[in-house]
């Protein structure tokens, strides 16, 4: 089928059937002699459907939309450019098709045909016309593009209309009764045709519940998870042990759809199966509030909480939804890990769990890893959080051989609970990616993870203030959110397209590649979950930004740029000779060789118990590392640092007083070429801020106050266009 992977976008191609209501012009209309709901001949089988009230009035809407706009300017969807003028001149333009369609009923529908494949069933209610089947004929001969083919199937008189230029280009039409159907695949025709008594989903009691709850909104979308793993499949090369769950927890979504500026909206219903599941746990507790975006990195591809008002009665409620055969295996697990390790569990942790439990993926912009992944627990009480880890950790380190002494990094204490399946003993799946973690303390969070290089990204991007909470732009699109839920998943979508990436079928990502500046385009989405004692409330809030990959390319830039670019390290004199207090050394020459006893390390003058003077240090190799000055064992003046090679070629030069960087910071690429410019004042980035690539092209440019960025900030790509204009808060001067 041609343009197929424009099924991607439900509202927009429910539209596409539409070109053939210019080749209708009605006399008379009449009440036919069956009325049929356009809902009511869709197979039971339907992944999702997307229904309209008011066909003219939503196009209306749809087409003045800027992610519409947006849309019909993209590569790959030229054809949808075409559409909107096909549309208008049909649907708005057209007196005679306008008054057979104006305020009609709509639908599209999603079916799975294939294991790799899916497709669309269109159905529009004309309300009633006289002759129609008759006319039909006579109407299709006015149509000039296509090559009209007769078909017939159990006495249904069908139309194949072919692209007269493409034959490969094809789709199915057919009347019964006041309805329209239409669709590019025989296979589904003739499934309608089979099913069409059975009304499948105004039968369905869960449909009905759904459709006695949702608003006069414009447009209706429903979500069937019984077909989830299928239509993940079409996308995924390998099944999604999530999907599966979801699938078997979940029934049914119905959502009344609008729009707001650059959002869209959607306020509706999700019905649990009745079969065990944490969904239905959840359902037994008010929500919790949802607040560790507080503290969580701006890093976060996807965000996914739950939150109960209290723990320890959706912890029993979770249990009774287990097998009880899971359920008498956790029990028996967790008895026996507190008889082992003398430890209560209901004390020293779930009494202090608060309302949030949160697991956080990090892109980190290098090979995703399993462990790239952080889970935080919120605590009532962070003290007793501290008192009950502290005596679960003693009790565990006195019973293994692992000795793991816990330190403190950028003062934050790191401990590692090192026991397999802790949680998993009282928790189940709901934190299996958690094992063996290593973990601290932020704020009133407890924050676990299986890699302490993972754990100390988190702590200083918590410290430089680089969490979601600082982010403008996802603390105007949080203030959208239910403040309470019992679930909630954010996803960042220029994040999440690179770690979800590399699962995606080869095809897939080829077919995506072109368009994937318009996908990442809806940047931020969020759902939330809330019980309702029988059901979810849902919200489901999509932000669209056109420049969304752009900004994700700049802010990528300027995560790599700082990554590599050393100031910090000398701005906190990790390159400076102090002598530990054990250590007596005589004023005069100094030289620290090597465990070769040849090669020198380090050499200068002492004064009075201090470096004083012009000290070098060296590589292993035994090339010049550094040219340093110190007054009174103090940094000052010029410094000057060396890459490891000959001829000497300079790494950095920078002026100090006092051990605090003023003045000029230059660093260079190996190549020569400058790397930053950066000015300081009292030890802190303050002014001019330069960053280049090794070619010589401006890379970044703004300017520091205080040590913050602040004003107009321009990040470049390599051929020097500008991709991002920034501007930050706060007086430069």
């Amino acid at each position: 089928m041609k343009n197929k992977s424009n099924k991607k976008f439900l509202l927009l191609s429910a539209l596409v059937f539409l070109l053939i209501a210019g080749w209708f012009t009605f006399k008379q209309i009449n009440k036919s002699s069956l009325h049929r709901d356009v809902i009511s001949i869709i197979p039971e089988d339907a992944v999702y459907i997307l229904q309209t009230q008011n066909l003219t009035e939503t196009w209306d809407e749809v087409q003045q939309t800027n992610i519409w706009k947006h849309l019909i300017k993209t590569k790959g969807f030229e054809d949808f450019g075409e559409l909107t003028a096909s549309l208008n001149s049909v649907l708005l333009e057209n007196k005679a098709s306008k008054y057979i369609f104006d305020n009609r009923p709509t639908l599209m529908s999603a079916h799975l045909v294939g294991k790799r494949d899916y497709d669309f069933i269109y159905s529009v209610d004309l309300k009633s016309a006289e002759n129609i089947k008759k006319s039909i004929d006579a109407l299709l001969k006015l149509d000039k593009k296509h090559k009209i083919v007769k078909l017939s199937y159990k006495q249904q008189k069908i139309f194949k209309l072919i692209d007269k230029k493409d034959e490969s280009n094809f789709f199915f039409l057919f009347t019964l009764d006041n309805l329209l159907v239409s669709s590019y695949n025989f296979s589904l025709i003739k499934k309608v045709i089979d099913e069409k008594e059975q009304v499948h989903w105004l039968n369905n009691p869960d449909f009905q519940v759904i459709n006695d709850k949702l608003g006069e909104e414009l447009v209706r979308f429903y979500f069937n998870f019984k077909q989830l793993p299928g239509f993940a499949a079409v996308y995924m090369e390998e099944g999604d042990q999530l999907t599966a769950d979801y699938a078997k927890a979940l029934k049914l979504s119905g959502f009344d759809i609008s729009h707001e500026e650059e959002r869209i909206l959607m306020n509706g219903i999700t019905l649990p199966d009745t079969i065990p599941s944490f969904f239905n746990a959840m359902l037994d507790v008010k929500p919790g509030k949802i607040k560790a975006y507080q503290i969580i990195t701006k890093r976060a591809a996807i965000y996914t909480s739950l939150g109960f008002k209290d723990f320890n009665l959706f912890y029993q409620s979770f249990l009774q939804q287990l097998p009880k055969k899971e359920k008498y295996a956790i029990k028996k697990q967790r008895k026996s890990l507190e008889n082992y390790f003398k430890i209560d569990l209901e004390k020293d942790l779930f009494d202090w769990i608060g309302q949030e439990i949160a697991i956080v993926k990090i892109y980190t912009g290098k090979k995703q890893r399993p462990e790239d992944v952080v889970a935080l627990i919120q605590a009532s009480d962070i003290k007793e959080a501290k008192k009950g880890m502290s005596k679960i950790l003693e009790k565990i380190r006195k019973k293994t051989p692992v000795k793991f002494k816990s330190y403190t990094y950028n003062n934050f204490e790191i401990n590692y609970l090192y026991q397999k399946g802790f949680f998993k003993i009282f928790l189940g799946d709901l934190l299996k990616k958690i094992d063996k973690p290593y973990f601290t303390y932020i704020e009133n969070y407890v924050v676990f993870s299986n890699s302490q290089k993972v754990l100390k990204e988190f702590i200083d991007d918590y410290i430089k203030g680089k969490t979601l909470s600082h982010d403008p732009a996802f603390t105007d699109f949080q203030e959208e959110w239910n403040r309470k839920a019992n679930m909630n998943i954010y996803l960042h979508m220029p994040k999440f397209y690179k770690i979800l990436e590399k699962d995606l079928s080869p095809s897939i990502r080829k077919s995506l590649e072109e368009k994937k500046n318009f996908l990442l385009s809806m940047s931020r989405i969020v759902i939330q979950l809330t019980s309702d004692n029988t059901l979810f409330d849902t919200k489901i809030i999509i932000e669209h930004d056109e420049k969304a990959l752009i900004k994700e390319q700049a802010e990528e830039l300027a995560r790599k740029t700082d990554e590599s670019v050393h100031n910090r390290y000398y701005e906190d004199l990790q390159f400076k000779v102090f002598f530990p207090d054990s250590l007596e050394v005589a004023d005069g020459n100094y030289r620290l060789h090597y465990d070769n006893g040849k090669t020198i390390k380090v050499e200068g003058k002492v004064k009075n118990g201090f470096p004083e003077g012009i000290w070098r240090t060296y590589y292993p190799s035994g090339n010049l590392e550094s040219v340093v000055n110190y007054v009174d064992g103090e940094v000052d003046g010029k410094a000057f640092f060396y890459f490891d090679k000959i001829p000497e070629t300079k790494k950095a030069e920078m002026n100090f007083d006092k051990d605090l960087l003023e003045g000029l910071y230059t660093e260079y690429w190996p190549n020569g070429a400058v790397k930053a410019e950066l000015e300081y004042k009292n030890g802190k980035l303050h002014g001019e801020a330069k960053y280049y690539y090794p070619t010589g092209k401006i890379k970044i440019e703004g300017k520091y106050k205080k040590g913050e960025k602040k004003g107009k900030w321009l990040y470049y790509d390599p051929k020097g266009k500008l991709l991002k204009k920034e501007r930050f808060s706060g007086f430069l001067f």
